[in-house]
């Protein structure tokens, strides 16, 4: 019980971020590539864990003056350092194992985890900023893995609306430990929280959340510009109708007959416009139903 509790399934949760390429590619009925990101959630599943071991047995001593901290099974003494570095090992090569077994690319990003949280946790969460910028850098691995199990390229607004969000929740843990403890548990605990405050924290966030929100609009407009040019060309293949030439006594290639057509002199005999007088343009309704007939008259006159 006491290493399942160490292991903290909860945490597990965070990396459901793999499964997004596989949700917004477009292949999650695709036969086997929801077997392959499961396996990857999993294998980093394992590997999360035995960071978790391996991260707790270092801040052993830090954690017992932690007032949520204090009651982990290694803080508490119910799990000796020894078993402690022995189940974090053993998670590693399951879990790399596991990653190994859906592609290479999976296995090194893996690796590159861990290497990253050993590096995070024997020195690089005392350095500010960098501590925040690392645990990002764990949720944009999450995305770019999930990419990288079923094979998809990934966009550059997928990746920068991953970092974003990710840099978001890092800063949010950072000042939701900074509000859970006093000053004197700041000196004995975390040191970085020492060059933190509540102010720049809001700041960075509100930078980042700015950052996202803008990617997000710029990607929902640039996504209603496609869809609105799919839609005109469909219009522009839907009016395109073959017309007899009037230089010539033959069908001529397919012309295109738009609205303003009728406008033109060259092709003004096709359909006839008499002169509105001021209560026909005060009345729409009565315009648009003339031109309904105005241009079944060219219909009729060309088939």
């Amino acid at each position: 019980m006491c290493i399942l509790q160490e292991m903290r399934p909860y945490q597990w949760t965070k990396n459901i971020l793999v499964y997004a390429a596989l949700l917004f590619g477009g292949s999650l009925f695709v036969e086997g590539k929801l077997l392959l990101v499961t396996m990857a959630f999993c294998s980093f599943c394992l590997a999360g864990s035995g960071v978790y071991f391996f991260n707790d047995i270092v801040d052993a001593e830090n954690d017992r003056y932690n007032p949520k901290k204090c009651n982990r099974p290694i803080a508490s003494g119910k799990i000796s350092i020894i078993q402690a570095y022995i189940w974090s090992i053993l998670l590693w090569l399951v879990g790399g194992l596991l990653a190994y077994m859906v592609n290479v690319g999976c296995f090194c990003h893996i690796l590159t985890y861990v290497i990253i949280n050993i590096c995070y946790t024997l020195r690089l969460k005392h350095v500010v900023i960098i501590d925040v910028m690392i645990i990002a850098s764990g949720f944009v691995l999450r995305a770019v893995m999930g990419a990288i199990a079923i094979g998809m390229e990934m966009t550059m607004w997928f990746l920068l609306c991953v970092t974003f969000l990710s840099l978001f929740l890092a800063l949010g843990k950072r000042r939701h430990e900074l509000a859970a403890l006093a000053d004197n548990e700041i000196t004995r605990g975390r040191k970085v929280l020492r060059f933190y405050s509540i102010d720049l924290i809001d700041q960075l966030m509100a930078i980042a959340a700015t950052a996202l929100i803008l990617l997000l609009r710029n990607c929902r407009l640039c996504w209603q510009s496609t869809r609105h040019c799919c839609r005109k060309a469909r219009m522009w293949l839907l009016s395109s109708v073959r017309v007899r030439c009037p230089m010539r006594r033959k069908w001529s290639i397919r012309t295109t007959i738009r609205c303003c057509v009728r406008k033109s002199s060259s092709i003004s005999w096709l359909c006839p416009r008499k002169p509105q007088s001021s209560r026909q343009q005060a009345k729409p309704a009565a315009n648009s139903l003339r031109r309904e007939k105005q241009m079944g008259r060219v219909i009729s006159m060309i088939s």
